[in-house]
């Protein structure tokens, strides 16, 4: 590690958190709305489900939409299916943010499914994500497959790939980020084409470059990847 390096808080090779303001929303600005209603509590809907391929920002969206609503007070759960519910299906919550639903285990749907009924007879809301619409989940159990789609379903799609450069470049000007098409081809050549995780790297590029009082180039951003290897190892 550079000394200039050694000198810079290990936060800011973090990409950032995932937020609503941070998604490119290419043609799911309709979705990003709703989830922004959902946050603030001033959604109509109880249940809603996205679904759509990978790499297309379902879990960046429910991860945003819990911390969002977190921040305004309100009582939220983001549940992954990769870890076992760390509270009672009982809790009372105001958000309850189920990811990758096709996924859980049969642990995991019974708890989801207790939390759901749980959750919608208080009052409040179920956001969940998954790889299908609900009813073409053939790995999840009959009765949730329904509660899952008797609300708001939603598809997530993909930004096509001769859009991505052009939607990046217009969302770093809509922040204020000062990025070239030089820079933003070498990021894209060097880093993997989810458009969340591009989204936040451009932002940890950007407070990077603000950290250093440097310019967003190419050897910057060669810099920037470099530290992040080091810091990792």
């Amino acid at each position: 590690m550079t000394a200039i390096a050694a000198q810079i808080p290990f936060e800011l090779f973090e990409p950032e958190a995932p937020s609503l303001d941070n998604y490119l929303m290419g043609e799911n600005e309709e979705a990003v709305a709703l989830l922004r209603g959902i946050a603030s509590g001033q959604s109509p809907h109880q249940a809603v489900t996205l679904w759509g391929g990978p790499a297309t920002g379902k879990t960046h969206l429910l991860s945003a939409a819990v911390s969002t609503a977190q921040r305004a007070g309100r009582n939220s759960l983001f549940l992954s299916s990769h870890s076992q519910p760390a509270v009672d299906p009982f809790t009372d919550l105001d958000l309850l943010a189920a990811d990758d639903v096709q996924s859980l285990d049969e642990t995991g749907q019974t708890w989801l499914f207790t939390a759901f009924n749980h959750v919608i007879a208080r009052g409040g809301i179920v956001l969940a994500a998954a790889d299908a619409p609900p009813m073409q989940l053939s790995a999840v159990r009959d009765d949730l497959r329904t509660r899952l789609g008797s609300g708001v379903v939603t598809e997530i799609r993909a930004v096509p790939q001769d859009a991505l450069a052009p939607l990046l470049l217009d969302h770093a000007l809509q922040r204020g980020v000062g990025i070239s098409e030089e820079v933003l081809t070498y990021i894209l050549s060097h880093s993997q084409r989810d458009v969340s995780h591009l989204c936040q790297l451009i932002g940890g590029i950007d407070r990077y470059s603000l950290s250093l009082k440097r310019p967003i180039t190419v050897p910057l951003v060669r810099g920037y990847f470099a530290q992040q290897l080091s810091l990792r190892r």
